[in-house]
């Protein structure tokens, strides 16, 4: 065999570090790995089209492990130009006035979010500045593979937000604080949350998001659940996870709440309880969580913190471009 044909199989062979994520093969990767470019019809053709390389990049990296941190920085400098094709769409000069210089990212963020106040861009748009920076800039050789998955599925969704109207995006956000507003009862106590046959106790529900898609009310439920033994799960950190679900068809009771589990259209009811035996093992939960060590309670926060934000950020992600 010829030295270009060795190198042709190389270029070929998947990178056995994929192994680690227990990818068996292509097929298998790419449901899991690769994030497709979902975009509502406001989203430019340049940006669609661009992410396209983005999409391709990350199907090679089976091949390759580093070209899926490629594929996110090809997505940082897609950002960018969204920002600007963003300002072009609402009238804002990319040039500093009586200048031949161009506005740096950080003042065209600050103009886009004042334009459009409703759609709390900035945070979002500031990390994707920072991280493009650091990685324009690097000091030295890396990659983070496949972590940055997550990142590049925010981004998808911040995209997708760069470009939705505020008067449609605006009902969003009022829906989302009237429904926080009806679920006030709900934000401290204890409950017993029924689903497929199955009881748990919970200290607190809320709705995380809420989104109008395909012509329903969607939200992101999420109920924070009282364990017997938080204690040892604190001690070695292996915690039981919030429990998280998307939803429709949501009713808000005085004592009771009842919704629609989407994967499985299954309901959902949650109702008060004082029920003795509940209320002694929520005063034991409470107990043995206050007990804790500091920095055991603080990475038990995080944890419950960062797995309900994962979650939103695959409810955006999947919802937010099916915009009407």
């Amino acid at each position: 065999m010829s030295f270009n044909e060795l190198n042709n199989l190389a270029y070929h062979k998947p990178d056995d570090r994929w192994e680690i994520f227990g990818i068996p093969d292509f097929d298998t990767y790419n449901q899991n790995l690769v994030i497709k470019g979902l975009f509502h019809p406001s989203v430019p053709k340049d940006v669609v089209e661009a992410f396209l390389v983005a999409e391709y990049m990350m199907s090679h990296a089976y091949y390759h492990y580093p070209l899926y941190e490629e594929a996110f920085s090809k997505l940082l400098r897609i950002t960018e130009m969204a920002i600007k094709l963003r300002c072009n769409e609402l009238g804002i000069e990319l040039k500093n006035a009586n200048s031949r210089f161009n506005k740096t990212l950080s003042v065209l963020i600050k103009e886009l979010c004042l334009a459009e106040p409703g759609k709390d861009l900035e945070h979002g748009l500031d990390i994707i500045r920072n991280i493009r920076n650091s990685m324009m800039h690097p000091e030295r050789h890396s990659y983070s593979g496949a972590m940055c998955k997550g990142a590049i599925q925010s981004t998808v969704t911040l995209l997708n937000e760069i470009f939705i109207p505020g008067p449609i995006f605006t009902p969003f956000l009022n829906h989302h604080q009237a429904i926080k507003e009806q679920l006030f009862t709900y934000q401290k106590g204890l409950f017993v949350l029924e689903f497929q046959d199955n009881r748990y106790l919970v200290e607190s529900v809320e709705v995380a998001a809420a989104i109008l898609a395909d012509g329903k009310w969607i939200y992101y439920l999420v109920a924070c659940p009282v364990t017997l033994n938080i204690g040892e799960q604190m001690t070695k950190h292996s915690y039981s996870k919030p429990l998280l679900y998307f939803v429709t068809d949501l009713s808000i009771g005085e004592n009771e709440l009842i919704a629609k589990e989407m994967e499985n259209s299954s309901w959902i009811k949650i109702n008060t309880t004082n029920h003795p035996d509940n209320l002694v093992t929520y005063q034991k939960f409470i107990a043995e969580r206050e007990e804790a060590e500091e920095n055991d309670r603080v990475m038990y926060d995080h944890f419950m913190k960062d797995t309900i934000a994962k979650k939103e950020n695959e409810f955006w992600y999947m919802w937010l471009w099916r915009i009407e």
